[in-house]
């Protein structure tokens, strides 16, 4: 009989955001009969995260983070839980490079054979101290593998960190179109249109990152060539109150419903006519793969990864970041033109069916694991 291999995963992450979405699909998709699957979480991690990995029978040990260099107990913490699971593989995931530096610093000191790591958001800008260079030279550079989630995360992580191209690749992330479908038929309908309301809709974090400001801005100018248009935004985050008072000041506030964070998302797409990703940086979201099984046209910035996943006039619009009289103009072409729609819809489906499912990125991800096991 086979012996499984032990995986260890690492997610220091308090919030549930699109790195713990990408944990959990993962681990639905890596075979348990070849691989025994572990996981260290934070003692903050959100209890949502934990509940997933409970349904995915999935043994997870909380421990509390490490706060830092000086914090010696708890990187000591981390190694002596290292040596008490003894996994082959460590697999860090990492929703930015600076998650996770203490933690492969205790998995070299307990000798761990091989340490991978998911990088979901790669550097925005040049390391800017002589102890950051430290770190990035004691923790990234000397991952077994560091894989990014598309192309251009690759190509900026190996420019960032000067990382030797052959410990680096790209793993897009992946959904199964048909759980996808099943999930939706579980979950009760979601209606949010008043009368014959053209819905355009978003989700995610409400933060600088994704933008919504200048959705927002663009808005006034679809509202007055279409005033049954109304805008969902579901999430929350750090930007709720300054986008709530951005509303009031354009006086968009009665066509604009701020849904706050949602557990029924796939039920929640059904309910767009329209999905909208203004992001002003992004790496390559499991929201937009959710959004093409769910058969809605797309209009996102073209930063990123995005271009990876949403083709330009194919499966979506693509406008420049920071740009709210494009993005104008995108959503007023989409909302006026049933038929483009249509045909975009279609188009998502059967590009993330082709390309983007669960099962491609399991086997990519198992195959990295027997570099190193078989």
């Amino acid at each position: 009989m086979r012996v499984r291999t032990k995986i260890l995963y690492i997610s220091e992450a308090p919030i549930y955001g699109g790195a713990e979405r990408y944990l959990i699909t993962l681990a639905e998709g890596i075979d348990r009969s070849r691989y025994d699957l572990e996981m260290i979480l934070s003692d903050q991690a959100p209890e949502r995260l934990r509940q997933a990995l409970r349904d995915l029978d999935i043994p997870t040990i909380l421990v509390p983070p490490i706060t830092g260099k000086t914090d010696l107990s708890g990187i000591m913490r981390h190694v002596a839980c290292f040596r008490a699971r003894r996994p082959t593989i460590v697999h860090f995931n990492l929703s930015n490079p600076l998650h996770g530096q203490y933690a492969m610093i205790a998995a070299r000191i307990a000798k761990i054979p091989f340490q991978v790591a998911t990088l979901h958001l790669p550097p925005r800008s040049t390391t800017p101290t002589k102890r950051g260079r430290f770190f990035e030279r004691q923790t990234l550079c000397n991952l077994n593998m560091l894989i990014a989630v598309c192309d251009s995360s690759r190509e900026l992580v190996v420019k960032h960190f000067g990382l030797d191209p052959a410990r680096t690749t790209a793993v897009h992330n992946g959904i199964d179109a048909d759980d996808f479908d099943q999930e939706v038929s579980k979950l009760a309908p979601v209606s949010l249109k008043q009368g014959q309301e053209f819905i355009i809709g978003t989700v995610g974090r409400l933060s600088l990152q994704k933008g919504f400001d200048v959705l927002l801005d663009a808005m006034p100018a679809v509202l007055a060539e279409f005033p049954n248009v109304r805008l969902a935004i579901a999430g929350e985050g750090p930007e709720e109150e300054n986008l709530r008072k951005q509303c009031n000041t354009l006086h968009i506030d009665k066509s604009v419903d701020f849904l706050g964070m949602r557990s029924d998302i796939p039920a929640l797409l059904q309910a767009f006519d329209l999905f909208v990703l203004p992001s002003r940086y992004e790496s390559f979201p499991i929201t937009i793969l959710e959004v093409m099984a769910a058969s809605k046209p797309i209009v996102s910035t073209s930063v990123d990864g995005i271009p990876e996943s949403v083709v330009k006039n194919e499966t979506g619009l693509l406008v420049p970041a920071e740009d709210a009289k494009s993005l104008t103009n995108a959503l007023t072409k989409l909302v006026q033109d049933d038929d483009l729609r249509a045909h975009m819809a279609k188009q998502a489906r059967q590009r993330v069916e082709a390309l983007f499912t669960l099962n491609q990125m399991a086997q990519k991800t198992q195959a990295i694991y027997d570099r190193f096991c078989l």
